[in-house]
């Protein structure tokens, strides 16, 4: 007796089930694949690229305003866009925090301005935000975004993560 036999199942329909879940079960890890690859990488690397857009030009723009425009622009930025404008560098948090966006963000920033750019994290108001230095006619302008502006939730979107906004009727 070899030892493929050995644990080969005795039935035809036991070895035709097998073969079947086995063909299945790869078919549905390459289609989720595919899906992420194809659709999901493209739409979030647009996504950092429009993020990374739109972070520049209200740069550029907040450093051509005058001086009394200014506070108006960055309040109205902050209330339609979640974009927050300083001048001063914000308290980095000392924590790790793991946000595969932020790699995505980098590289669409670092294209847009041609060098490296590094984005920090810090916590504002008990919420978590992101700040990149962008230098416009020599001034250091910090613009950053809270998490929550991105809406991304995949675990809570999860039918099998725990939540109070699901409801199972």
């Amino acid at each position: 007796m070899t030892r493929y036999t050995q644990f080969a199942p005795a039935s035809l329909f036991t070895r035709v089930l097998l073969t079947l879940i086995g063909t299945f079960g790869l078919f549905a890890v390459a289609t989720f694949l595919l899906i992420i690859y194809y659709a999901l990488v493209p739409v979030a690397q647009r996504s950092a690229s429009d993020l990374a857009g739109i972070m520049v030009l209200s740069a550029r723009t907040l450093t051509q305003l005058p001086q009394d425009l200014r506070d108006d622009y960055r309040a109205r930025l902050e209330r339609d866009y979640q974009l927050s404008l300083s001048e001063h560098a914000p308290a980095a948090d000392a924590r790790p925090y793991f946000f595969p966006f932020a790699d995505r963000l980098s590289s669409a920033l670092n294209a847009r301005l041609g060098h490296p750019i590094e984005i920090v994290s810090s916590v504002r108001d008990g919420e978590r935000w992101f700040w990149v230095a962008v230098e416009v006619n020599d001034t250091r302008v910090w613009t950053g975004f809270p998490r929550h502006r991105l809406g991304t939730r995949p675990l809570e979107a999860s039918p099998w993560w725990p939540s109070s906004r699901s409801c199972w009727c």
